[in-house]
């Protein structure tokens, strides 16, 4: 998807805001150069917000007191997981005109708990201007909350806005890199690994469609095969099955799984099913000179048994049996230290889906580096909320 004119989905009364807001901060170096980009939204690397505030947080922000803004809400909606490091927020009291704007240095969003709740009041309480116990008893009920550091914050004069609706923030125009998913520097190929039930394949198709990507599957390719020799397709013959294509050469093997989407080296593709650490060094062959990324998903015993129990696998002993076959046994032991970046595959897949995906469009090809998403809290790598 290409970026041409006006952003899509710039609301009907903001027709000339940017302009306005540039027009504003004339005289001011840092505005200036740094709102530059909205005069030609295909360079933008920021995203434009526009925020309604009520008094007096609207008047601390201005001045200096209140540095931390938060939103807090019942559903997951914006700006939860729609704001990051370098956004611009616009400044709008509610019922009035926009007087303000900022940048945003830092964005965290959690997942309300006890734990997380204790863990905002603690280090946020000061910075929020929040000190009177109404702050967070008319928010109590919230499930999902985005806490922003604010930094630049300038006063404007007071610009005219014609926002009718009840919406406390809205993304007036995403940066480009939102609205169209950039492919890496060079062709990746992305390859998921997981034991039975952790959402390995759920997780890799989403990935495929969102980068528009071909998908592969070891699984899909065995299954075919047994097929074709007139067997069924349980776990006892689809192992039997794998085992003898392995007898035939991983090279071999896994050119014919490729092949099922006519791959091509030097083209993207996404992988599920690996399970043995030989598919592992054939593939990264055959991409050579490209890299290929091992991607392992975990997932906790309550809520993989609960995802088995739904496709009908309720026998204990005999899933014990099926992963400890020489077909299974390396996704337990050996996959997970040779992993690339593991995820934990019981948190919500829209979560991993947009982690994964921003992941790759920032990946530097041919760097190696181990990554761990923790799968407790919502902002697993330090409080900028983005992997490294």
């Amino acid at each position: 998807m290409r970026f041409v004119g006006r952003a899509h989905n710039m609301p009907a009364w903001d027709i000339g805001l940017t302009d306005e807001v540039r027009s504003a901060v004339q005289g001011d170096l840092l505005w200036e150069e740094y709102l530059r980009p909205l005069a030609s939204p295909k360079q933008a690397g920021f995203a434009l917000h526009l925020a309604i505030f009520v008094e007096p947080y609207l008047r601390f922000i201005l001045e200096g007191r209140k540095t931390v803004e938060s939103r807090f809400s019942a559903r997951r909606g914006v700006p939860y997981k729609c704001v990051q490091e370098g956004d611009v927020v616009l400044l709008k009291r509610s019922g009035g005109p926009i007087v303000g704007l900022c940048r945003i240095a830092d964005a965290w969003f959690y997942r309300l708990d006890p734990c997380s709740w204790d863990t905002i009041r603690k280090e946020f309480t000061e910075a929020l201007c929040a000190q009177d116990p109404g702050f967070w008893k008319k928010r109590k009920h919230a499930s999902f909350a985005t806490l922003m550091r604010l930094q630049h914050v300038r006063s404007i004069a007071p610009i005219r806005c014609a926002k009718r609706d009840r919406r406390g923030w809205v993304v007036l125009r995403r940066s480009f890199a939102q609205l169209s998913l950039l492919e890496p520097v060079k062709p990746l190929v992305v390859a998921f690994a997981g034991r039975m039930g952790s959402g390995k394949s759920t997780l890799s198709m989403g990935i495929a469609k969102a980068l528009r990507w071909p998908w592969v599957s070891f699984g899909d390719y065995i299954r075919h095969v047994a097929t074709s020799r007139g067997l069924d397709c349980s776990r006892e013959a689809l192992q039997h099955v794998g085992s003898t294509l392995i007898d035939q050469g991983w090279e071999e093997f896994c050119r014919a799984v490729l092949m099922q989407v006519n791959w091509e080296p030097g083209q993207p593709l996404v992988i599920d099913g690996i399970r043995h650490a030989e598919a592992v060094d054939a593939l990264r062959q055959l991409a050579t000179p490209f890299e290929l990324v091992l991607v392992f998903i975990t997932v906790n015993d309550p809520v993989r048994e609960a995802r088995l129990r739904q496709r009908g696998v309720t026998d204990r002993e005999q899933l014990r049996r099926a992963e400890e076959h020489p077909i299974e046994v390396q996704v337990g032991t050996v996959l997970p230290e040779m992993a690339d970046l593991t995820m934990d595959g019981a948190r919500p897949v829209e979560d991993l889906l947009q982690e994964m995906v921003t992941w790759i469009q920032q990946h530097e090809v041919g760097e190696r580096r181990r990554l761990f998403v923790d799968p407790v809290r919502e902002v697993p790598h330090g409080r900028d909320g983005r992997l490294r």
